[in-house]
């Protein structure tokens, strides 16, 4: 758990120090940092991968580690994305401002080709069920 915090630690740093010159607010920032904890995919992936390389080895002391990484990797996921959902739900109302539109922009705005909306610096993309 130790190495998996270290790792929480350094990952919320790094994320802060690259969206930093992105031209968002500090409490954006924040956010972004915050969303961005869990990834279980990532962890998924690698530890079944290192197993599987272990396996196909055959050497006993190759399996062992990489039975370690998919216990860490399964760790990981267990306690990322709790944490992540978490975080996501307690900071984004508190530190995320909603932008709402005013009646002149409430006017048909130009649709692309591609059947998006587009509305100065934002396109919604329209669903087509």
């Amino acid at each position: 758990m130790a190495c998996i915090l270290i790792g929480l630690v350094i990952r919320l740093l790094v994320t802060f120090l690259l969206v930093h010159f992105g031209g968002f607010t500090l409490k954006e920032k924040v956010f972004i940092a915050v969303a961005w904890l869990p990834k279980a995919t990532v962890q998924a992936a690698i530890g079944s991968k290192a197993l599987d390389m272990a396996r196909e080895q055959g050497d006993e002391t190759s399996i062992q580690f990489g039975l370690v990484v998919l216990t860490l990797a399964v760790l990981a996921i267990l306690t990322t994305a709790p944490i992540g959902a978490l975080g996501i739900g307690l900071t984004g109302p508190r530190l995320l401002t909603r932008y709402v539109k005013d009646e002149t922009e409430m006017e048909a705005p130009p649709t692309s080709p591609n059947g998006c909306t587009e509305e100065k610096n934002h396109v919604i993309i329209e669903s087509r069920m």
